[in-house]
């Protein structure tokens, strides 16, 4: 077991500002009467899980564990490890998230990377998140392609969440983001993903298919805090005490 992460500084749009995949709640969202997780939403990104029952946390109190799990080349492994491993423990220290890069499995050009943390389900700041997206950043913009792509594994009981009704939560995640969004399930999995878990691949524009990522971990947690706080799901093997808050966020 190895361990990834990346980005000293959290990334930056074009004009200095956070990019969507921050989770900083955007103008005005204090006003609103969604929960914390849903207003961490790029505004217009917020209809896309409007009427998405299952990813819904308003109401919800208790602690939640998020786990994230995103597949990662074989080949660009490095660019999240960093030299001797600081750039992921640098993600480590400024985020608070538990981050790992699973050893290559044979026969497989993926690696997973595997990102936990655990905070009160209304806390508006989740140290997971974070970390996954400097990571999906760091993979999306230092690849030459200006196609970005992102795989990110689901367990069974996460894809109703990012299908939505009849296939609307997809539907309109392509339409918000322009990205292509796709599900595919096993055998068409590498084998470093479990049986009976699907792979949500997201292609687009570096910036569309950032945005894509944003919406889809804000779903998984959701939809994870339902399972924990509702249906008493076990948490997550490998779960983290309470992420503690690094100065620079308190």
């Amino acid at each position: 077991l190895n361990h990834p992460h990346a980005g000293p500084h959290a990334p930056l749009g074009p004009a200095g500002g956070a990019l969507p995949g921050t989770l900083a709640p955007p103008p005005g969202a204090a006003s609103g009467t969604r929960g914390a997780i849903a207003m961490s939403l790029p505004y217009a990104a917020r209809g896309v899980l409007a009427n998405n029952d299952s990813v819904k946390t308003e109401g919800l109190v208790g602690m939640v564990t998020v786990e994230y799990r995103v597949l990662v080349p074989v080949k660009r492994s490095g660019v999240i490890l960093g030299g001797r491993g600081g750039m992921i423990q640098d993600i480590r220290n400024r985020t608070g998230a538990r981050v790992n890069m699973f050893d290559e499995e044979k026969g497989c050009e993926e690696r997973v990377l595997q990102v936990l943390s655990t905070e009160d389900v209304q806390d508006q700041r989740c140290a997971a998140f974070d970390a996954a997206m400097d990571c999906i950043h760091v993979l999306v913009n230092d690849d030459p392609d200006p196609v970005g792509t992102v795989r990110i594994i689901l367990p069974h009981g996460q894809v109703g969440a990012i299908m939505g009704k009849a296939g609307s939560t997809i539907k309109e995640l392509r339409s918000v983001s322009g990205c292509s969004v796709h599900l595919s399930s096993f055998p068409d999995t590498p084998r470093c993903v479990r049986k009976g878990e699907e792979v949500m691949e997201i292609r687009g524009a570096r910036d569309a298919a950032l945005l894509a990522s944003h919406i889809a971990l804000v779903a998984i947690r959701g939809n994870m805090a339902r399972g924990q706080l509702i249906y008493a799901y076990p948490p997550p093997q490998g779960a983290p005490p309470p992420t503690p808050r690094p100065p620079s966020l308190s």
